[in-house]
């Protein structure tokens, strides 16, 4: 049965029409790049593009598998060449994927990503935590150091964004969003070697498409936050790991492992997810890899050096209690975002429509990697085994923590972001299970195998696409674009929490900021100076009653809440005229 017959397009589009040509491929990239305010574009891209990887992986990918019938012969029966993983007994070896094919698969996929990502770098404006980074980096080079410190988040990523701005500046939303994205995609060129020396030659443009199409990847890689940068550390953390035992030139590696790993120190606490597994990796094989062993803990030891200060620093210089309670969504999203890249977004986000369809697969699939690792558990090559300890411990954690949240209503390390340290161990994990099951398929049917991986890799580029089509709950610029629509130039505004007061000056320099505050605070003597205002407004963002608001309810009396059903449920205006 072929799915694509070839006497039938899979996809048509009227290329004769000249006009059409150089609206889709030519040009006016100033309206398609910034904005993307044209649908049709990226949709045409979209499409274009996974035809193309479709047709690749089907009708070229599977054909290359020797094939024959389950009822005459037998996986040792066919003779094939030896380009299977690492680690697999040669009898064992059922199949065989083109290298070539599979490299301009795994190419093909980031090549998808990085357009993909730049074409939707500005389709929603900056959330409350990218609001943030601009606040830390706005402010003076040693004060942004102790107020990184102080709110948890360890210094590197804010200070390279820091000398990108002070470069290329003044800040804008591509300024800021720009490391990211080159982070992003120096990750999937750094993963490439690594899938090599991981699952071989043939199964690495596999293991390439499963991480650059992974929607953690393609979504922290259009935010101004650290955690691109900290996939792309992971990424050389378990690189030189791996590379240590086999490796002509081991110190050169070591080298590698101990700045790798220290740069995570110093880039976020959510490194230490990645670490425990590790070390029980090493552990296991402290005998037979002494060297590997001895680097890993020397470099875990100059990570403590540089994190333990830091954290003390913290203790003493926070003022409150930043991670606030995860809802069992966000923990129950993390298996299928790690082994599928396929994830529901909740609190700041909304999910497209079919994201909601695709996620119930998505979790299956995500099962269905687990259980596979199990029945191929006397063939998992040693990269796999390695992943999967690297992944238990932090679904442990993760489990745990909810439990104590439900038994003491305290918080819960839950959103998937924390664990995006983990990303590339996935991707090994589960592409080594495609590439063994895709061998396995190839035997019995060649339909099977090519539904097998037509399903593996629509399912890719649909979690890739939803990442990109989440849309931003807090509105925040179209917010400021309503206040400035709506206040008098000689209106006050008070701003809470602090750090939201440059985002506005960056939507709107013309809006000036009168006060800002942060949600806990109790200091009634900075609203003194408005009691006699005309009109004040009030520019909140999050959830809940703060105790700001009851402040500026004791001094300015009743406000007339604005937003609700305009803006969002998170980011409020509020209204007072104290002085009539």
């Amino acid at each position: 049965m072929e799915l694509f017959p070839r006497n039938k397009p899979f996809l048509t589009t009227d290329f004769k029409n000249p006009e059409y040509r150089f609206r889709i491929f030519g040009a006016n990239l100033e309206n398609t790049l910034p904005r993307c305010k044209n649908k049709t574009k990226w949709v045409f891209i979209a499409i274009f593009g996974l035809k193309t990887m479709l047709l690749v992986y089907s009708n070229g990918l599977i054909n290359s598998f020797p094939v024959g019938r389950a009822d005459s012969l037998t996986a040792e029966k066919i003779p094939m060449p030896d380009t299977s993983g690492p680690g697999e007994p040669a009898n064992m070896r059922r199949g065989t994927l083109h290298p070539v094919l599979t490299t301009v698969v795994g190419w093909a996929a980031v090549l998808c990503f990085a357009v993909g990502a730049t074409l939707t770098m500005r389709r929603n404006g900056l959330w409350v935590d990218e609001l943030l980074s601009l606040h830390a980096v706005s402010a003076p080079w040693g004060a942004m150091f102790s107020e990184r410190i102080q709110s948890g988040h360890f210094p590197l990523y804010f200070l390279i964004l820091k000398s990108v701005i002070t470069f290329f500046g003044p800040a804008s939303e591509w300024v800021l969003r720009g490391p990211s994205l080159v982070f992003g995609v120096l990750a999937c060129v750094s993963f490439w070697p690594l899938a090599r020396i991981a699952l071989g030659k043939a199964d690495a443009g596999i293991a390439l498409a499963v991480f650059a199409l992974n929607g953690m990847v393609v979504r922290e890689s259009v935010e101004a936050r650290m955690y691109s940068l900290l996939i792309l550390e992971s990424v050389w953390v378990l690189r030189a790991y791996l590379e240590i035992p086999q490796a002509a030139n081991p110190r050169r590696w070591t080298i590698v492992l101990y700045l790798a790993t220290l740069s995570m120190a110093f880039t976020s606490p959510a490194c230490l997810f990645l670490f425990p597994g590790l070390i029980g990796d090493a552990l296991r094989k402290k005998d037979r890899n002494p060297a590997q062993s001895r680097a890993l803990f020397t470099a875990l030891g100059f990570a403590a050096l540089a994190m333990i200060p830091m954290g003390l620093l913290h203790q003493m210089l926070r003022t409150e209690r930043k991670i606030q309670p995860t809802s069992p969504t966000y923990v129950a999203s993390n298996l299928p975002a790690l082994m599928t890249g396929v994830f529901m977004y909740g609190g700041y986000f909304i999910p497209p429509n079919f994201l909601k369809v695709v996620y119930p697969m998505a979790w299956i699939a995500a099962l269905g990697v687990f259980a596979a690792t199990w029945f191929y558990r006397a063939r998992l090559v040693p990269a796999v085994r390695c992943g999967l300890r690297i992944l238990a411990l932090p679904f442990l954690v993760m489990t745990v923590s909810y439990l104590l949240r439900k038994a003491t209503h305290g918080g819960v390390i839950g959103p998937a972001r924390y664990f995006s340290g983990l990303l590339p161990a996935a991707s090994v994990v589960t592409a080594g299970v495609i590439s063994m099951a895709a061998r396995d398929f190839a035997i019995r049917s060649k339909t099977a195998s090519r539904a097998f991986l037509l399903a593996c890799l629509g399912l890719l580029i649909l979690g890739a696409w939803g990442a990109l089509e989440v849309t931003t709950t807090p509105l925040f610029r179209e917010a400021v674009a309503y206040l400035r629509r709506t206040m008098h130039p000689s209106d006050g505004l008070i701003v809470v929490p602090v750090g939201l007061e440059e985002g506005i000056k960056l939507y709107d320099p013309e809006i000036r900021v009168d006060l800002s505050v942060e949600r806990n605070t109790k200091r009634y003597e900075d609203f003194k100076k408005f009691m006699d205002w005309h009109c004040v407004w009030l520019f909140h963002y999050g959830r809940g009653n703060s105790r700001a608001l009851r402040v500026a309810a004791d001094m300015l009396g009743d406000g007339e809440k604005i937003g609700v059903g305009e803006i969002s449920d998170t980011l409020l205006l509020y209204r007072y005229k104290p002085g009539q």
